[in-house]
């Protein structure tokens, strides 16, 4: 099985396919290569920094709380000025579905955005707008088990 944190990247995937962002299906774990013209609006979900620390103090450590920052990029074509709306309206429809279909997905005991960071990169022929916003997923495993939620 695999570690709880791909199986939430796996599920807020599902989710956001599932809820109909203008993105459509083009929603990808992990991906690095840059986006074609034909290939936008996207999203991708990227694995970010985790902290854990023990759920008991004083005994032997069964359970660790985990804080795992999922990174979720927006990617639209910078073609005019109404790129700002675009990337905002993506935004909005990410945060909605994740707030109500995937709040606990993959085992997590919630999800909930901590910030936004904007972005542009020119790609030779055109330019690519992208937010990258972080959400912290809250979820407790045994230290034995990572794969598992308890």
């Amino acid at each position: 099985m695999a570690h709880v944190r791909t199986q939430i990247r796996q599920a807020v995937r599902a989710a956001l396919i599932a809820g109909g962002t203008s993105a459509g299906p083009r929603v990808y774990l992990g991906r690095l290569r840059p986006f074609e013209v034909d290939e936008l609006p996207a999203i991708t979900i990227q694995r970010g920094d985790e902290q854990s620390e023990a759920a008991t103090i004083g005994g032997p450590i069964e359970e660790l709380d985990r804080d795992y920052a999922l990174r979720i990029t927006l990617h639209v074509l910078a073609a005019d000025e109404s790129y700002e709306e675009e990337i905002d309206e993506l935004a909005a429809q990410v945060e909605t579905i994740i707030a109500r279909d995937a709040f606990n997905a993959g085992g997590a005991q919630f999800i909930y955005p901590t910030g936004t960071t904007p972005s542009e990169s020119d790609e030779g022929e055109y330019i690519v707008a992208r937010d990258t916003i972080e959400f912290k997923a809250r979820y407790v495993t045994s230290q034995l088990d990572p794969t598992q939620t308890r």
